[in-house]
């Protein structure tokens, strides 16, 4: 009775001491996962950050690049002889025939000739859809805050636009003709450049539309539904967002406030590979630790087969 007893103490502390060691293994495995998952999120919040500000100093870039170009066109186009007689005709119809020469030879995405008061007479753009009406809105808003350069957004087509005016004489004598406005567009090649530079997925946004990405077409229209439903004044600046084809950390910073649609950058990071890396380093991080438990089992047995064969012999 007394040897079971002592058998059955020792098969209790060996089950305790065990249950012990696993617990121990469980705990330190656990931790060390949450220490690694710590850590990859704030590497990975870190990326989105940087690559958040590389994509607005590309856009500047872009912006810089097109605003010099386009600013000494307008110039140089307002200034010929040419358009200053074609517009003191004000007929509609031969300045919009006569106007695509010019248009060509400022290489613009947005080409507007207007009279003095605003009225458009002339709109050419190289993607349809931006209709004269909201380039006459926009270009009466435009006059009205005395902008030389300025925003324009309508129906997703969003143009940074440079404005001149049309005039004849000099001093005392100078009437206005009319207003030259040329822009470009910020469409998916200008995503393209900035995604780039970031290397990661671009999204331009305002709050109700996308306006260019380099998303995939399904992921493009779930985030436009994500932003529609979103509050503006309580969007993070960065959260993670999962979408048809792939799971993002999302961060955003506003480009523009000045409009009547503010415009904002979604800087994406995809999370597919970092999601497969923590789930085959959690795997190997668990097979480790059931090894080391299944290895201590194994040498405490080995140790108790010992002692009973030692005390047989003596």
């Amino acid at each position: 009775m007394t040897l079971r007893r002592t058998a059955m103490s020792r098969l209790r502390l060996r089950t305790q001491l065990f249950l012990a060691t696993l617990l121990t293994i469980c705990a330190l495995t656990g931790g060390l996962l949450l220490i690694i998952r710590h850590t990859v999120i704030i590497e990975t919040d870190r990326q989105v950050r940087d690559g958040t500000e590389d994509s607005i100093r590309a856009f500047e870039g872009v912006q810089h690049q097109r605003e010099r170009q386009l600013s000494s066109s307008a110039a140089m186009i307002a200034d010929l002889p040419y358009l200053k007689s074609l517009m003191t005709t004000g007929h509609a119809p031969t300045i919009q025939d006569a106007s695509t020469t010019y248009w060509k030879l400022a290489g613009s995405d947005l080409f507007v000739l207007a009279k003095p008061d605003g009225e458009v007479v002339t709109l050419h753009v190289t993607d349809p859809g931006f209709p004269p009406e909201a380039a006459e809105r926009d270009l009466k808003r435009s006059v009205d805050q005395g902008d030389t350069a300025s925003w324009w957004y309508d129906n997703g087509r969003l143009y940074w636009v440079f404005l001149r005016p049309i005039t004849a004489g000099v001093g005392a004598e100078s009437r206005e003709l009319g207003i030259l406005a040329i822009g470009f567009q910020v469409n998916s090649s200008v995503a393209q450049q900035m995604a780039l530079v970031a290397q990661n997925q671009i999204a331009l946004a305002t709050d109700h539309d996308v306006i260019a990405s380099t998303l995939p077409q399904k992921d493009e229209a779930m985030l436009a539904e994500l932003i529609r439903k979103s509050d503006p004044q309580t969007r993070p600046e960065s959260t993670e967002v999962a979408l048809e084809t792939d799971h993002y950390a999302i961060a955003s910073t506003l480009l523009h406030s000045a409009l009547p649609s503010p415009v904002r950058c979604y800087v994406m990071m995809p999370l597919a590979p970092i999601d497969t890396f923590m789930s085959r380093l959690t795997r190997t991080i668990s097979v480790l630790g059931v090894s080391a438990v299944v290895f201590g089992a194994l040498r405490s047995e080995e140790r108790r087969v010992g002692k009973g064969c030692r005390s047989r012999w003596s």
